[in-house]
């Protein structure tokens, strides 16, 4: 399977992804920036709908960038910095 059909592998999946209200619409935004369909309302659950395994990981990791501790975010950006020197 070569790159681009494995970008196409996950085709429309909706979730619901449950945050607090401030970082809901952090990553709300963040998605909209990104064009990953998504959907937000007061006090309800951030609704994001996924085209493939490349918007999956954009939301993962946009949802651990607002969530993750700040002790957290400085260790994986020590642990990328080690891997780049490796």
């Amino acid at each position: 399977m070569d790159l681009e059909e494995q970008q196409n592998v996950v085709g429309g999946i909706r979730d619901a992804i449950a945050l607090q209200d401030s970082d809901r619409w952090e990553v709300y935004r963040r998605l909209q920036d990104l064009n990953i369909k998504c959907w937000c309302s007061s006090h309800q659950p951030l609704r994001v709908e996924v085209e493939s395994i490349r918007e999956v990981v954009q939301v993962w990791c946009m949802v651990r960038l607002v969530v993750g501790s700040r002790s957290e975010l400085i260790a994986r950006l020590e642990r990328c910095w080690q891997i780049q020197a490796d």
